[in-house]
């Protein structure tokens, strides 16, 4: 038997909203690791309504919210609008990642309004 169509695009971001919906919970605090910190963003970016504290994310995955470009590349188009990010936001690298994360990490509070930069060491 073969499941429904999907009648929208998937986003990870729906299903954290579903749950807390499901749970009774309005707002949040959201906090990223890795991939989920592109999902914290993405929430923020797109339902600046529900994040009732400050963002917080941690590098690994979030290189595909903000990639920067390189010589001989393009940037694909991103999923979120990180200018549209409203609440504070809190982006956290790591001082022995790699140099690429560690470039990512200190530009993209560039790319979202009044975010701030922190390197663990």
């Amino acid at each position: 038997m073969a499941g429904p169509a999907a009648v929208a695009p998937y986003r990870d971001e729906d299903d954290v909203l579903d749950l807390l919906d499901s749970l009774g919970i309005g707002r949040a605090a959201f906090v990223g690791s890795s991939y989920g910190g592109r999902v914290a963003l993405g929430i923020a970016s797109r339902h600046q309504e529900r994040v009732a504290a400050p963002v917080r994310t941690m590098q690994r995955r979030i290189f595909e919210a903000a990639r920067l470009p390189a010589a001989g590349h393009e940037l694909p188009e991103r999923e979120s609008d990180l200018g549209a990010v409203t609440a504070p936001t809190l982006v956290i690298g790591g001082a022995h990642d790699v140099e690429d994360f560690r470039i990512l990490a200190a530009g993209l509070p560039d790319r979202v309004p009044g975010a701030r930069h922190t390197e663990l060491r």
